[in-house]
């Protein structure tokens, strides 16, 4: 982890690439077990929307989404985060066991918690503040890997060993209300995030068009 640290906090980018290359198997396995977790989060959102659970702070869904947060997702994150501490105190940092996979995905309800507690009891006004960011949620997730990329790592700034826990954080909530403000900014001239704008474009270009769905074509 250090040595690690080391060459992304302090080299170039190409003198990154053998490094980043080393650590390419792990980084592709991360990933298809964290994908399918992402793309069902994804689609509660999208739920959440579409039944009119955003439009009511007070819809039964919101209590029943803080129950299974509590009841399931707290105590499988324990578990999880237990397992994977005995496994990097075994067999070192980065360690994944198959076994801690159930209690992780189980976990990832946890959020469902969060998110009825927040939006049951935030003011009004801080939900509207905080909308804008929302509805550009791939460009703002890029945005942050590039800014946070720019800033710490070797090839940008390189501020990474410079910084503490708390000045990071300070860092990255300031990050965020630049988005929120250039979100604010975007969606009021253009109404759709860029990366969105794309991502719907190249949806909808697979489907045939609405008449040749009615004619059956």
């Amino acid at each position: 982890l250090q040595a690690n640290f080391a060459v992304f906090a302090g080299e170039g980018y190409l003198a990154q690439l053998p490094t980043r290359l080393s650590l390419f198997v792990d980084v592709v396995f991360a990933n298809l077990i964290g994908l399918p977790m992402t793309v069902a989060l994804m689609l509660t959102g999208m739920l959440a929307q579409r039944e009119g659970w955003l439009a009511d702070r007070a819809a039964p869904a919101w209590r029943k989404a803080l129950a299974i947060g509590l009841v399931v997702g707290l105590p499988c994150s324990l578990v999880y985060a237990a397992l994977l501490y005995a496994e990097a105190r075994m067999y070192g940092l980065g360690a994944y066991s198959a076994v801690a996979a159930m209690p992780g995905a189980l976990g990832a309800t946890l959020s469902f918690a969060y998110a009825a507690l927040f939006f049951r009891h935030a003011p009004p006004a801080l939900l509207r503040g905080l909308a804008p960011a929302g509805r550009m949620p791939l460009t703002n997730y890029l945005l942050q890997s590039v800014a946070m990329g720019a800033l710490l790592s070797g090839w940008g700034f390189a501020l990474a060993p410079r910084l503490g826990y708390a000045e990071t954080a300070a860092l990255g909530l300031a990050i965020f209300a630049a988005q929120l403000a250039l979100s604010r900014w975007w969606l009021r001239r253009f109404g759709q995030g860029p990366l969105e704008r794309i991502w719907r474009n190249w949806t909808y270009s697979r489907m045939p068009p609405p008449a040749a769905l009615r004619t059956g074509e």
